[in-house]
């Protein structure tokens, strides 16, 4: 398959070591995680040719690095046609925001259509900033402007390194918000690096996770979530919104089907979940991040229960984790996690495959 990015690579450095293989699909959203200093802006680096690594990097069918040859292949920065988007916004400072723009246009590999230019600044409302100095920009501004820029350049590959670590609360859910719309709307493959699990659950199709300068897990992220969790235990459902109930300022999610759906979770038709209704609209599609010490497990449906979520589900598997139990689960066919207690597990008689309901608060729905 070319439709790919292929990397191995290994690069020493001043008490680390980098070595790392990846085989990615080169479309949607590819979240990198792992904490400071595992070596994660050291492959976005190493994949822009911004430093120099030994080894193999392959996008799309071409080649742009090749260590091994007898004549080695290395693709200049300017020539991989990848668009970068830093931490800080590394905006050209002695240019407005036009100048910004027309810099970017002057180096893209193929200029875009004029309309799709408007089209990406009018979805990041960089439009109202052109005639101003970066010197006056906020931050949440400055962000949105770097990845028009990157946008404008046409790229083949969209590099992203902790673009919203210097924002705040506000600002990261705003620009979170125009990055889903950049992913629906130009379908630039995206590579993101990350150590913010909220992020990562909101944006990412696919999961690498990296430490110590190796990668660790990959996967799609809600397969990649269930074996090997972020900061904590969570899940990652997705679903569609069926309705808004104005009388309860809640919004029904209707859960989409997995590939496996087994026992009673495949046996119910449109599974339902109650959340606190935000910023969405029926028809929208959503993700629900759920932490595993949200979800409880029941062995009969409670008919006298505040807890508005009560689904069918199926055990999949029972590990013992340090002094909790963590059961898998398959709700719908999609893999849900419950954190328990090991005085939980004794009085309740779980096994491998046996039908249950698991519980989850709405407040606890994110």
């Amino acid at each position: 398959m070319t439709d790919r990015l292929q990397v191995a690579i290994t690069r020493s450095l001043p008490g680390f070591q980098l070595d790392m293989q990846l085989d990615l699909p080169a479309e949607g959203v590819t979240a990198i995680y792992g904490p400071s200093g595992s070596g994660k802006t050291s492959l976005l680096r190493a994949i822009a040719g911004l430093d120099p690594v030994a080894g193999e990097i392959n996008y799309r069918g071409k080649t742009w690095l090749d260590s091994h040859r007898s004549r080695p292949i290395s693709v200049p920065c300017h020539q991989r046609h990848v668009g970068y988007v830093f931490q800080e916004s590394s905006l050209l400072s002695h240019l407005d925001v036009a100048g910004n723009i027309a810099f970017a246009r002057r180096r893209c590999r193929r200029r875009l259509p004029a309309d799709e230019e408007v089209r990406i600044l009018t979805l990041l409302g960089v439009e109202p900033l052109l005639t101003k100095s970066v010197a006056v920009l906020s931050g949440g501004e400055r962000q949105r402007v770097a990845i028009a820029r990157a946008l404008i350049s046409n790229p083949s590959l969209l590099l992203m390194d902790e673009p919203l670590a210097a924002l705040d609360d506000t600002r990261r859910r705003d620009i979170l918000a125009l990055l889903k719309q950049v992913k629906a709307h130009t379908r630039v493959p995206m590579l993101y690096v990350s150590h913010n699990n909220a992020e990562v659950a909101y944006l990412a199709d696919q999961l690498v996770l990296v430490d110590n300068g190796q990668v660790t897990a990959t996967g799609a992220l809600a397969d990649t979530l269930v074996d090997h969790p972020l900061v904590e235990p969570m899940v990652v459902l997705t679903g569609e919104v069926a309705a808004l109930h104005e009388r309860w300022q809640m919004a029904e999610i209707r859960l989409a089907s997995g590939p496996k759906a087994t026992g009673v979770a495949s046996a119910v038709e449109n599974t339902r979940l109650w959340l606190p209704a935000s910023n969405v609209s029926p028809g929208d599609a959503v993700r629900l991040q759920i932490l595993a010490r949200d979800v409880s497990i029941s062995l009969s449906p409670a008919k006298d229960s505040s807890i508005q979520n009560i689904l069918p589900a199926c055990i999949e598997k029972i590990s013992q984790n340090s002094n909790c139990i963590m059961v898998t689960l398959r709700v719908n066919g999609q893999a849900m996690l419950a954190q328990l207690s090991l005085r939980a597990l004794s009085r309740l008689p779980l096994t491998e495959g046996l039908n249950c309901w698991v519980q989850v608060k709405s407040v606890a729905l994110i």
